[in-house]
């Protein structure tokens, strides 16, 4: 899956806004949303979003 990802604390020189390709861990949440959590290696830091089931599709 592609993502587009803001990351405002990225590293100087890094894309403020980048297409990752990863893999991910998704866990069931209430009302049927999906959380996703993973760490990139290239900004050190653990990113976390949610997106709606529909987007999932």
């Amino acid at each position: 899956m592609h993502l587009l990802v803001h990351l405002p604390s990225a590293p100087a020189g890094a894309q403020l806004e980048m297409h990752l390709l990863v893999h991910f861990q998704v866990h069931q949440q209430v009302h049927n949303w999906k959380c996703t959590c993973w760490c990139t290696s290239q900004v050190h830091q653990q990113v976390h979003f949610h997106i709606a089931p529909a987007h999932l599709a």
